[in-house]
């Protein structure tokens, strides 16, 4: 299990060795996980040693008190590393790219369909979200890719086709579908003033702030399987002044919850809740 090991030092420095880490999550999580010390009172901690597991679906890593990404027995759920950066997929600053997202998302649509794009290979679901797409092109563009991660960490890798997270606020309609582990996509979506279709997913998949959302008030939700997400999508057409409302909603949701302030206030919040003595 890929992770960070963190030891508070007796002059209250800290210590972080890596156990693996996937392209740049391990210089991200240490970089927030160092923005959130700063504001709470190191002198009060008493656990000088735990873990941060890495992983997509998170897990504790033996008897350590452990941070995570999700939601498990065992793991104090924390924000996740594209709050501070993911260059290999174009986050190259997280502030820098909600803003850009909401700056597009202030101006009218373009495309009257709803629209997805990502890497099938991750979930088998996606690639009956693209069936069904496939199915009904005039109102759904579902678009297959995949990254060709053939670039160093720190860089862009290439991809087969590529649509930023901005540009995604063409569309009328988006529809978040998660992947192995948690979305982490969803945070950037919520930024868009474009109605989100959220697919169901299990408590192991969820991110900190996921409990939070409520449906048709933030999201229009879709069963797990799917097997709904026409209807849905019918519904949201047929009742388009309480759609306008629930992306207002989701857009006031994420200024307020998952602007940089607000993360680094939840996790110094944990922070003391879990060190301090």
């Amino acid at each position: 299990m890929s992770h960070i090991e963190v030891h508070i030092n007796a002059d209250n420095s800290v210590t972080y060795t890596a156990v693996g880490g996937y392209e740049s999550r391990v210089d991200s999580v240490i970089t927030m996980f160092n923005l959130a010390f700063e504001q709470i009172q190191m002198g009060k901690i008493a656990t000088r040693h735990f873990c941060i597991s890495l992983d997509d679906v998170s897990s504790p890593i033996g008897n350590s008190l452990t941070f995570g990404f999700t939601r498990a027995s065992g793991v104090v759920v924390c924000p996740d590393y594209t709050f501070i950066k993911w260059p290999e997929v174009g986050i190259i600053n997280y502030i820098e790219t909600i803003n850009s997202i909401a700056h597009a998302g202030s101006q009218p649509w373009e495309v009257d369909k709803m629209f997805w794009i990502g890497n099938p290979r991750t979930q088998d679901l996606r690639y009956k979200l693209i069936e069904i797409g496939n199915k009904n092109r005039n109102d759904f563009m579902f678009v297959p890719m995949n990254w060709l991660r053939n670039s160093a960490r720190g860089q862009m890798h290439s991809y087969t086709y590529f649509v930023s997270l901005a540009d995604h606020t063409k569309y009328r309609f988006l529809v978040d579908c998660g992947a192995f582990g948690y979305s982490g996509r969803l945070k950037f979506l919520l930024f868009s003033g474009r109605p989100i279709f959220l697919v169901e997913r299990t408590e192991d998949k969820q991110d900190h702030f996921y409990p939070e959302l409520r449906p048709y008030a933030h999201f229009i939700p879709v069963k797990a399987d799917l097997s709904d997400l026409v209807e849905q999508y019918e519904w949201a057409r047929a009742h388009e002044k309480d759609v306008e409302k629930i992306a207002e909603s989701a857009l006031s949701f994420a200024k307020a919850n998952l602007s940089e302030t607000a993360i680094l206030r939840y996790l110094s919040d944990q922070l003391k809740n879990y060190l301090y003595k």
